[in-house]
């Protein structure tokens, strides 16, 4: 144990005991070497410990004693004060100068002690909220497979049922098989997103230094059949490098460029990517000619399951826009969307530097 946890873990009493005996120390090693030897600047050195390891009270009261302590022995040795109130005056200067470096090192232990307490609340708080986060994850994907099975077993007897009654099953109830069948595939569906979207911020993160231009080839790849099919053309200007989990960047750029293919319109498809340095942040942008947003939705398509069209229209569960959300939010940045029916959209994150 060093000397710090000692004094650490004593009472207040024994604090001052202490103090009190290194005083009476000072003062005979004061009055033996006579009132010419300067032993004054250490009689801060109770009041420091007393104050710094008790409370501001105790260094106050070791304070006063101090200044007494050195007065009564430049008496005993014989100070040549010019007056009684010189002498007076001078005790007093003493106390106040005690007094202020007591007050001064109460406060500044106050706050560390304020600062140790709350660093001790938020690791424990971060440890709960681990442990609950843990917990979620398991009850996530038990209930994902909970939910799933049923499913799986509903859709695969609705299977079997069509096939071996094919030929004798009326069109109605044949049509409502079919509906049952797709409405178990969407439940599906809808269940791994949810879960996917749980999981898209991980516990350990790996963070790399990546150029975004790398990355969003990447996701152009996962995009090709997609691109291809919808004669989309995909530009980009140069691409910063950044200190990113790789994975969820090809997350945010596949979500928002397959977005941008999904909602094109009559014309030729274009999607534009481009990112700008500002105030200490990168600003990405994608843009398009698309269908457009209404300015009302600006806020609502970035809910999870918020979706502006029909699964007829436009398939998907409406949860890609979230996922962006979460993962840009999680470094820290923003994402928002720049839109006018009709003339296309800009989707914009910000990633600090």
């Amino acid at each position: 144990m060093n000397i710090y946890n000692y004094f650490e873990n004593r009472s207040r009493s024994f604090l001052i005991m202490h103090a009190l005996f290194f005083n009476l120390l000072l003062a005979s090693m004061d009055y033996l070497t006579g009132w010419e030897f300067a032993f004054s600047p250490f009689y801060l050195l109770p009041i420091l410990l007393v104050t710094w390891f008790s409370d501001m009270s105790a260094g106050m009261i070791i304070s006063v004693i101090s200044a007494f302590t050195w007065l009564t022995v430049d008496f005993l040795n014989d100070h040549p004060y010019s007056t009684p109130f010189f002498a007076l005056w001078n005790m007093l200067a003493r106390l106040f100068f005690y007094l202020i470096i007591a007050y001064s090192l109460s406060i500044r232990r106050q706050k560390e002690k304020y600062i140790v307490s709350q660093s001790r609340e938020l690791e424990r708080s971060n440890k709960e909220l681990a442990m609950s986060i843990a917990d979620l994850e398991q009850f996530t994907t038990a209930a994902s497979h909970d939910l799933k099975e049923p499913l799986r077993v509903v859709s695969q007897y609705l299977q079997i049922i069509e096939q071996r009654c094919k030929n004798n099953l009326d069109p109605d109830i044949s049509k409502f098989i079919n509906s049952s069948i797709n409405a178990a595939g969407r439940m599906d569906t809808l269940i791994n997103d949810l879960l996917d979207y749980s999981r898209v911020i991980k516990k350990e993160r790996h963070f790399l230094s990546v150029n975004c231009s790398k990355i969003l080839n990447e996701a152009l790849n996962n995009l090709t059949v997609t691109i291809s099919q919808s004669g989309t053309v995909i530009t980009s200007d140069p691409l910063p490098t950044l200190s990113v989990v790789e994975s969820e960047f090809v997350r945010i750029f596949q979500n928002l460029i397959g977005n941008a293919i999904k909602y094109r319109g009559q014309d030729t498809p274009r999607v534009h990517i481009s990112a700008k340095s500002k105030e200490g942040r990168w600003v990405f942008s994608i843009k398009d000619n698309g269908i457009g947003i209404e300015s009302q939705y600006y806020q609502k398509i970035f809910n999870i399951f918020q979706r502006l069209h029909s699964r007829e229209e436009y398939p998907g569960t409406g949860i890609g826009l979230a996922i962006c959300k979460k993962i840009v939010e999680s470094y820290g940045g923003q994402i928002w969307v720049e839109s006018e029916p009709g003339k296309g959209s800009t989707f914009y994150f910000t990633i600090p530097k």
